[in-house]
């Protein structure tokens, strides 16, 4: 079984799996101090990467159930006499996790989509991604003012930032609608078969 006195917090945060930390937290009569800051770490830490990239709602849901049964009411007594409030703190990130799966069962708003500048945005990323201060002269925004459109539309997961140098770079996020497919293109017409003048039929009979 895992050994919580031992196992370091990016131990936790990246390789043990979730059944393993459970079985421990359940074989465990009280949580130190020293173990309830590696678990905290952990689990911050994984709730972090799972909504940074947008993880599908299966791994989100996992985390949550997990969350659910180490903070449990009957466990309560395992936190009696930790300095934190770590009990309430791990079930107010599963409820975080839990707003966020909600979320994603939600469809996006079309209110959303028909805010001004917003569906103009999606329109120039489907391209590809491009610099947010590119973004905003191509738009003619103030910065501030793209700043909190693209604010919005990143909660949604319509678009996704990547910070690079000084700036951010904008793309589509998970949740932005598709490109329309470019139309079909007509077939092209085949050129008229050239017809022998009537003499040269017969030249060489």
């Amino acid at each position: 079984m895992l050994d919580l006195e031992q196992a370091s917090a990016e131990y936790l945060a990246g390789s043990a799996s979730l059944d393993d930390i459970l079985e421990a937290v359940r074989g465990s009569p009280r949580l130190t101090e020293y173990v309830a800051e590696q678990l905290d770490y952990a689990y911050l830490d994984r709730s972090i990467r799972l909504i940074r990239r947008s993880a599908p709602p299966e791994e989100l849901q996992a985390l949550s159930d997990h969350l659910a049964h180490v903070a449990h009411s009957t466990r309560r007594s395992l936190f009696e006499g930790l300095p934190q409030q770590y009990f309430e703190r791990w079930r107010t990130l599963k409820e975080l996790l839990d707003h966020r799966l909600e979320s994603l069962a939600t469809g996006i708003p079309e209110g959303l989509l028909n805010r001004p500048h917003v569906f103009p945005i999606i329109q120039k990323l489907w391209r590809g991604p491009i610099p947010q201060s590119a973004l905003a002269a191509e738009l003619d925004l103030k910065k501030a003012n793209l700043s909190r459109i693209l604010g919005v539309m990143e909660a949604s997961e319509l678009i996704d930032k990547t910070p690079r140098g000084l700036e951010n770079i904008i793309s589509l996020g998970p949740r932005a609608p598709p490109a329309p497919p470019p139309p079909e293109r007509e077939p092209a017409a085949r050129p008229a078969r050239k017809m022998p003048r009537f003499g040269a039929v017969f030249a060489n009979f």
